[in-house]
């Protein structure tokens, strides 16, 4: 339980889209892409290994708990007008995700979690990356207020915003989906109503990412926004590439990460199927005893003697 509030799983998540949204830029980058992935990486690399036998006994309450993080975090998500706060309550949803693979405890459920932070790492980091351009732009993070057609006059960045979107809500070629499948496959023989829950709720994802792009980048330009510019230098655009690149290119061809991850948790694995033996209660000291070894009487060579009652005779 505590390291829950800095994975923000359910009921200890509340700071978290509050954080990312009162953040700068690139503070809301960081949080998303390394802050909130130290709790899941602590829980594995500590609770996991140090623990064997109590994280076994907590999983099934873990497993019933994610399941409320991705629905919650979804239907809040749907409900703001925020952009900042979409993507952090969209952020909250997916550690449910994350929750489901490693509560599993199995090799291709724990492998497409520790998948699914580096997935999300990227697909949260370039969405917050483009919500502080916009913000920047539009001087407003409020969708409404964009007034939409937002397309018209910042084409790289609605084509950036979609793919990272896409790669948020699982799309197939991007690392989210590889991350996704995988903790189903890897969940649904131990957890499957879990497993078919959290599946129906990507369609609460689709749901608030399709209507947000919708609403800023579609439809009739806003007079108000005549000032928006897209990015055009080099530095605005370098990173934006370089995180969907990242996404794409593993989402592809996923397999060099998936054998580096895979190094790191079979060990954990193997430490969770065989426990350390319980230590042996202790026992009192017994006195320390003493043994005198009295060797026999040696036989003697006597001679015979005479009969004392026949004399000798």
């Amino acid at each position: 339980m505590g390291f829950a509030p800095i994975a923000a799983i359910f009921p200890f998540h509340s700071w978290s889209p509050v954080g990312y949204a009162a953040a700068p830029a690139a503070a809301s980058m960081m949080h998303a892409g390394v802050l909130k992935k130290l709790g899941h990486f602590t829980i594995i690399r500590i609770c996991f290994y140090l623990f064997p036998t109590a994280t076994q006994q907590w999983m099934p309450i873990i497993a019933v708990v994610c399941v409320i993080n991705i629905f919650y975090g979804g239907l809040v998500a749907f409900l703001q007008k925020d952009t900042k706060f979409v993507v952090g309550y969209s952020s909250v949803a997916h550690m449910g995700y994350i929750f489901l693979g490693m509560a599993s405890l199995n090799q291709i459920s724990l492998t497409g979690a520790v998948f699914f932070l580096f997935a999300d790492a990227m697909a949260m980091g370039l969405l917050f990356a483009l919500a502080g351009y916009i913000y920047y732009q539009t001087h407003t993070l409020d969708i409404p207020s964009m007034g939409g057609g937002l397309a018209s006059k910042m084409p790289f960045i609605a084509t950036a915003f979609v793919i990272g979107s896409a790669a948020s809500f699982g799309m197939p070629g991007a690392m989210n989906f590889i991350g996704e499948l995988m903790v189903f496959l890897g969940s649904w023989r131990v957890y499957p109503v879990q497993t078919v829950l959290a599946a129906m709720a990507i369609t609460i994802t689709w749901a608030y990412y399709f209507r947000m792009i919708r609403d800023m980048f579609f439809g009739e330009p806003d007079p108000r926004m005549a000032h928006v510019v897209d990015a055009r230098s080099l530095v605005d655009r370098l990173p934006l590439v370089l995180l969907a690149s990242m996404t794409i290119f593993f989402g592809l061809y996923p397999a060099p990460f998936i054998n580096v991850i895979q190094s790191g948790v079979m060990p954990i694995l193997a430490r969770m199927e065989a426990p350390a033996a319980p230590a042996l209660p202790a026992t009192a000291a017994e006195p320390a005893s003493f043994s005198i070894e009295i060797d026999p009487p040696e036989e003697a060579d006597a001679k015979p003697t005479a009969d004392p009652v026949s004399g000798g005779k």
